[in-house]
């Protein structure tokens, strides 16, 4: 059993957060991924489990997301349309994750493999007055709105995203859901961040491909992802993935 790596607090990833979040109130048009047709799918996990030949991506997901030691069952593919201008680079993914609301620098991460891994604060704030913090900044400093409401507040479970860019330029996206640090329980923490199975991979793969898909319409009418549609996103995965569970639940064989 190996602990993961980035555990200790790291305040250079605070000021990193809040240097790339000074240009969240500018539009698609100013970004480096303008003119990119953002095409988002899910597969079932299987469709990589089962084939015969693996690519060096494929493989690296193994050692950890599919490795059938975690409840996956559907991944999300990223890729562009738009073959004319090239593959999303991970400059470009990178800058695509900060201006959804993903902190890129998460405190506890390290055992995945992947090129990219990101985090969302996604539930209430475990300290209630933070809410306070949120509205002053969105008041003053609407620059750092997203910094304090997703990517950095204290809330009590976060969405973790696990990105892998495959061999044709596509990107292999693994979600799941699971306690904050910054909640404080770290004995919720702790159990969550060691061994296997611990995380919500329905619920995550939910909310996530509704976030890239919210981003994907924005970006084709050249309109900012904000914190209200962000969290829309957010509300209407959560009950999807409840009424997915139930399904499943109900047609589980006895």
């Amino acid at each position: 059993m190996r602990l993961p790596c980035g555990a200790s607090l790291n305040f250079m990833s605070i000021f990193r957060t809040l240097l790339r979040s000074k240009d969240d109130l500018e539009k698609p048009d100013r970004k480096t991924y303008w003119g990119y047709t953002f095409g988002v799918k899910l597969i079932k996990a299987s469709d990589i489990l089962e084939k015969k030949a693996l690519s060096p991506t494929e493989k690296r997901t193994l050692l950890f997301d599919l490795s059938e030691k975690e409840p996956v069952d559907e991944i999300i593919i990223l890729d562009n349309v738009n073959k004319g201008l090239g593959k999303i680079t991970s400059f470009q993914m990178r800058e695509i994750l900060d201006d959804i609301g993903f902190n890129l620098d998460p405190w506890l991460w390290g055992k995945h493999q992947a090129d990219i891994e990101a985090v969302m604060s996604i539930t209430e704030f475990s300290i209630p007055s933070w809410v306070k913090v949120v509205r002053f900044v969105a008041k003053y400093l609407p620059s750092y709105e997203k910094a304090v409401a997703t990517k950095i507040s204290p809330a009590k479970d976060r969405l973790h995203l696990s990105l892998f860019e495959n061999n044709d330029g596509s990107w292999i996206v693994v979600a799941h859901t699971e306690p904050n640090w910054l909640s404080l329980n770290l004995r919720r923490v702790f159990k969550a961040h060691v061994g296997h199975g611990a995380g919500d991979y329905v619920t995550g793969t939910i909310m996530a491909y509704g976030l890239f898909k919210g981003f994907s319409k924005c970006l084709e009418k050249d309109s900012l992802f904000t914190v209200k549609k962000i969290n829309q996103v957010l509300a209407r995965a959560y009950d999807k993935s409840l009424s997915v569970k139930l399904r499943r639940v109900i047609n589980r064989p006895v």
